[in-house]
């Protein structure tokens, strides 16, 4: 059978409906949309449905109905010929498919508007009576999922732009030309609105049908603009979309300026609030460019708030600006120049080229506005409008070589080109900003390897960014001084470690945390698996884990530079001392701390001398480094016979057992689970890596709170340097049973 073509929607954008046709449903028969013109719809008898139609119809347990709401104000509010929302999952079938999804409202018809998969809107049909209404989502008759609405007669929804009850208005004025920011109301003019919920009208139209002509509301809801009761309101049902009203009014002669509020009743039921802009009652008035806080600033770092107003609201401003310079024109100097685009929400800062930099929102994560002399904090402005005043917060760094008795200015520019030119509001001694503290840990020490941990703070305003970079130097002087130096690069955009090679250029990039032996030249080599760079507290924090070379031993100073994300660059600046030396150094032990039992303590070592290695490593769990008369833990490892020894007082001991073999070690305190033990070693050309890893359990007896240390001693047939126990962490144990089984005799030390 052929479905008669009902009038097509002309109001789409307002009720987030298609472009297509809506097809009426006389009762009983079926429904489609399509995209123009009438759609032949030709149901088969049931014994025609092939087996494939029939599972597409068969009701899916993930269909489902989550909410109805008013299609224009996005409450709980229904009424008879009123638009309403299903919202859900697998609400339809996947296009392309002929087999429509229809709703009924207590077993009337409820015409579908627009379909999708998750949202149907449809007409609640207008002869419903108040109370319960039972909304069936059904295909081919059989039901799918139920929801349960109360109608009442009116449930009045203003459309809004924004798609979702909320803001303003969709709104003309009587000529039809929408009302913008450009374009605003009048006061004492007529504007219309439009609407749905409004109930019946006179004479009653029947569900799913578009009158011929527009037809009045049986009741005319009240309007209320700016806390105003508004005059010769209309409210007819359109003869161009199903189920909206166009709600024409008289703006109050005394409303605005600015964005008004506006909401609709009839008796007890209130639509949304959403508004419209209004201009001032007097006609365009020019804005002007009020004041500025403070109006007398002084330093390298301020953040200035600017007013600006207009007569006929904010949203009449075109752009307002932020001038800080010796004169309007610069005065032959350099100056400051913020702009600020109010239509657009963005900000500009006139650059050195001579052109605007920008637009960024404000609020947005960008060093992109800066020149010479100044540098806008985009991320921590902020946009102020109430009434007819906006307020710019705008924090602003000064550069080195802006320094000097400044003035502030502003000015404002209005949609009607009417302009408040250049007006001085302040003034402004500018200071050269300080240069940050660097600071590196260790300050100073020795050895041939060491985690070095430097902190660059960022500029005030500009946290946080991974723009720019930092570098970290050993050098006996800045440019080098003629002797071997070790110089690290870090790029924040690129998150890339580099080491000046000694070719001339620069190896990498590496990221942090990844394991590569790329970054290594004669005096010094990165181990970039354990090196991380990370913002911490308003400062870049650099963790470099860095090994010295026999071509830089001896006394070197420690230098920072770092170019800030606003282009401050400090220059090397000492921030500490080193000596390197032969000798192995005791790199980390991790866990570093913590609490628990059993647990494996991974110990690093580095031996800068190629022509020996590491024969003795140990890791120690005690209260001090000489057990302080206190039962602990001594892992001794002998690494040429890869052999376990364990002792609880650096005295006695028990094994050896071979590392990774199956046994334990036990004695006193503590015990050494050797198949959960390992060790590896590594070279490169700086010198050797070893790692220990001892499984350790703590028994009854242990100090309830231990350090953690290292200690590494190598042989070389002449002397035995040996670095002593060095604490690297701090542990709390939780005590176990003792095993069942375990190697328990104890003899003398190790042998060396």
């Amino acid at each position: 059978m052929n479905l008669p073509k009902v009038r097509s929607v002309a109001l789409c954008a307002l009720i987030s409906c298609t472009a297509t046709a809506l097809l009426a449903q006389p009762s009983g028969g079926q429904r489609q949309t399509g995209a123009s013109g009438p759609v032949p719809l030709h149901l088969p008898p049931p014994n025609a449905i092939s087996e494939q139609a029939a599972a597409l119809i068969t009701p899916q347990a993930t269909t489902a109905v989550t909410s109805v709401v008013n299609a224009a104000s996005f409450q709980t509010t229904h009424s008879p010929g009123s638009l309403s929302i299903l919202t859900g999952s697998d609400l339809t079938l996947p296009q392309p498919t002929t087999i429509v999804t229809s709703v009924k409202a207590n077993a009337i018809d409820a015409p579908v508007v627009q379909s999708s998969p998750t949202r149907l809107t449809i007409q609640i049909p207008t002869e419903l009576p108040s109370g319960p209404v039972d909304l069936a989502v059904q295909r081919w008759g059989q039901t799918l999922a139920i929801w349960t609405i109360d109608v009442s007669p009116h449930s009045p929804g203003i459309f809004t732009v924004s798609g979702d009850g909320q803001g303003r208005a969709g709104a003309e004025d009587a000529s039809g030309l929408a009302l913008t920011d450009a374009h605003l109301a009048i006061p004492g003019a007529a504007v219309s609105i439009y609407a749905t919920g409004l109930g019946q009208t006179v004479p009653p139209v029947v569900t799913g049908q578009i009158p011929a002509a527009p037809l009045p509301a049986a009741i005319t809801p009240m309007v209320v603009l700016g806390g105003q009761q508004a005059t010769g309101v209309l409210a007819q049902l359109t003869n161009t979309a199903l189920g909206v009203y166009k709600v024409t009014f008289n703006v109050p002669p005394t409303s605005g300026p600015g964005e008004q509020p506006l909401f609709l009743q009839i008796g007890a039921s209130s639509s949304n609030i959403a508004s419209i802009p209004v201009q001032g009652p007097l006609g365009p008035m020019p804005p002007t460019a009020d004041s500025v806080t403070p109006a007398s600033s002084s330093g390298s770092n301020q953040t200035f708030s600017a007013v600006y107003s207009d007569p006929n609201g904010t949203q009449d401003l075109a752009w307002a600006q932020l001038l800080i310079a010796v004169a309007p024109n610069g005065g032959g100097q350099p100056f400051c120049f913020v702009h600020y685009d109010r239509s657009g929400n963005g900000l500009w800062l006139y650059g050195d080229g001579g052109f605007f930099l920008g637009p960024v929102a404000p609020g947005t994560v960008s060093a992109g506005l800066k020149n010479s002399a100044c540098a806008v904090s985009t991320s921590a402005t902020t946009i102020t409008q109430l009434g007819t005043a906006l307020t710019l917060n705008v924090p602003i760094s000064f550069k080195t070589g802006f320094a000097g008795a400044k003035n502030i200015y502003l000015r404002a520019f209005d949609r009607s080109e009417q302009d408040t030119g250049w007006l001085q509001h302040g003034t402004a001694t500018v200071s050269n900003p300080t240069p940050p503290t660097l600071s590196v840990l260790p300050a100073s020490g020795d050895g041939s390897a060491q985690i070095f941990t430097a902190t660059y703070p960022d500029a005030p305003g500009f946290s946080g960014l991974n723009l720019g970079w930092a570098q970290m130097l050993f050098a006996v002087a800045t440019n080098g001084g003629g002797q071997p130096f070790c110089l690290v690069h870090y790029d924040r955009a690129g998150n890339g470690l580099w080491l000046y090679g000694d070719s001339g250029f620069f190896l990498g990039p590496v990221t942090p945390g990844v394991s590569s032996n790329l970054l290594q030249n004669s005096s010094c080599a990165i181990d970039t698996a354990a090196s991380t760079a990370a913002n911490v507290n308003g400062a870049l924090e650099l963790r470099l884990s860095t090994f010295f070379g026999q071509a830089i031993a001896g006394y070197r100073k420690v230098y920072l530079r770092t170019l800030s994300p606003i282009g401050l660059d400090t220059g090397f600046v000492q921030a500490g001392t080193w000596t390197s030396y032969n000798l192995p150094a005791l790199l980390e032990i991790t866990p570093s701390s913590g609490t628990g039992g059993p647990q494996v303590f991974t110990g690093r070592f580095f031996d800068p001398y190629l022509a020996t290695s590491i024969n003795e490593e140990e890791i120690l769990l005690a209260v001090a480094p000489d057990l302080g008369g206190q039962p602990g833990c001594v892992i001794h490892y002998d690494r040429p016979g890869k052999l376990l020894w364990l002792s609880n007082d650096n005295l006695h001991f028990v094994g050896p057992v071979p590392i990774g073999g199956a046994a334990i070690l036990r004695i006193g305190e503590c015990s050494l689970d050797a198949a959960s033990s390992s060790a590896s070693e590594s070279a490169s050309p700086l010198g050797n890596y070893y790692t220990l890893s001892a499984a350790v359990s703590f028994h009854a007896g242990i100090p309830p709170a231990l350090k953690t240390y290292l200690r590494a001693r190598e042989v070389d047939g002449f002397t035995s340097p040996d670095t002593g126990f060095q604490q690297r962490g701090t542990w709390i144990p939780v005590v176990t049973s003792p095993p069942a089984s375990a190697v328990t005799t104890a003899v003398g030390p190790p042998p060396i």
